[in-house]
């Protein structure tokens, strides 16, 4: 599936998880800039176009020393961004122009997707994305883009691809990580990984987040998500869910291709909705997982106590999407506090698939040991994490 739809998909589901806690979301997002003493990322208060910046038709972003300049030129009711937790529509700086300046002291180290909705004269719609690379950003890790084996499982309407690492050998004991929504591209990036030597075998297998023909438009936040309190949430379609995952998925996928040497050798790793679902899984079943990827958390049903559980979570957000920041430090201070360990990561980035592809890659490192910096453990909940 093309980068921009996954993005697509991912943002539109998000929207139905913030929109349950709007009061909080609204607190925690990129504000006007209170004074140049002001550290967080800003939104600059505009009285027309941002000086020194010609942006081409249609979206663009870039990098001009601490400011990211974000623009739409051409026509347009109303353009709102995504990715970036920024909720109102871009300003209109002039004819055709609409922009949103962020100050940002690390503006350069930036590495994120930028995408907007797009509402045109005619009333039409269009959803456009780009990649934004501050001169001083690491670099994307690069793929060979081979798709991994489809696999269907008996009794179920679900599947999975399936990403054998090079070298497999039937009968041999290899790690396994669960991926929510189908892998993204994360078996192409741990295999070619494995192809240089820097990662050791790992068997990667990507979950649909939807069964076959489901014609539920919100079946990934339902199989997703569990907040029962929630009306626009389904917590029978979660359990459900948990079910086919745990009782179909895993043993069929590790009776066909060998089952790790113990718990502390299956992950399961996701992002926004995905890491909900990551973090759910390894709560229910310590018994099964040892390490949870979990990735630009989305939902406050965190926040509540968590028993101590003998997995490492590695969790990360992005410094241009504070609302699920916030979700992620304050799950990771639970876990603290419960006796548990936590990582931590922020990066500078918004809700992006960029993001996640560098944040999974160091997690799958720090799961296999891989010789690199000390590894950061979470600190306790902050003081501003809702309270029992």
């Amino acid at each position: 599936m093309p980068q921009a739809a996954r993005m697509f998909i991912h943002l539109a589901a998000v929207c139905l998880v913030l929109a349950s806690n709007a009061a909080q979301a609204r607190k925690n997002e990129i504000v006007f800039c209170k004074d140049d003493q002001d550290r967080r990322p800003c939104a600059v208060v505009q009285t027309g176009p941002f000086n020194g910046v010609r942006p081409k038709p249609g979206l663009s972003a870039q990098i001009v020393d601490k400011y990211i300049v974000i623009s739409w030129a051409g026509a347009a009711r109303e353009v709102t961004m995504n990715g970036i937790d920024y909720e109102s529509p871009l300003t209109l700086v002039a004819d055709d122009l609409r922009q949103l300046v962020i100050r940002y002291d690390l503006a350069a180290t930036v590495k994120t997707n930028v995408s907007m909705n797009v509402t045109r004269p005619d009333g039409s719609r269009s959803f456009e994305t780009v990649d934004l690379f501050g001169p001083q950003a690491s670099p994307a890790p690069g793929t060979a883009a081979v798709l991994g084996k489809k696999l269907s499982f008996t009794g179920a309407r679900l599947g999975a691809q399936i990403w054998l690492p090079p070298g497999y050998q039937q009968g041999r004991r290899y790690p396994i990580v669960y991926v929510a929504d189908s892998g993204d591209n994360r078996g192409e990036l741990v295999a070619d990984a494995v192809r240089k030597g820097t990662l050791a075998p790992v068997v990667v297998v990507g979950i649909d987040a939807c069964v076959e023909g489901d014609p539920n438009a919100r079946c990934r936040s339902h199989n997703y998500v569990y907040m029962p309190e929630q009306e626009h949430l389904d917590a029978r379609r979660f359990a459900e869910y948990e079910k086919l995952f745990i009782n179909t998925v895993v043993p069929q996928v590790e009776a066909k291709y060998g089952s790790p040497a113990d718990a502390s050798q299956r992950a399961v790793a996701g992002e926004s909705n995905g890491a909900a679902w990551a973090a759910s899984m390894a709560l229910n079943h310590p018994e099964l997982f040892g390490r949870a990827i979990v990735m630009s958390l989305a939902g406050a049903h965190f926040y509540g106590p968590v028993a101590k559980v003998p997995i490492v979570f590695a969790l990360s957000g992005g410094v241009l999407e504070p609302g699920f920041s916030y979700h992620s430090r304050c799950f990771a201070g639970r876990i603290v506090e419960a006796g548990g360990t936590a990582t931590l990561r922020l990066y500078p980035a918004g809700h992006s698939g960029l993001m996640w592809e560098e944040e999974f890659m160091t997690a799958m490192m720090d799961w296999q040991g891989v010789q690199r910096a000390p590894l950061t453990l979470a600190p306790a909940r902050p003081v501003w994490c809702p309270q029992d």
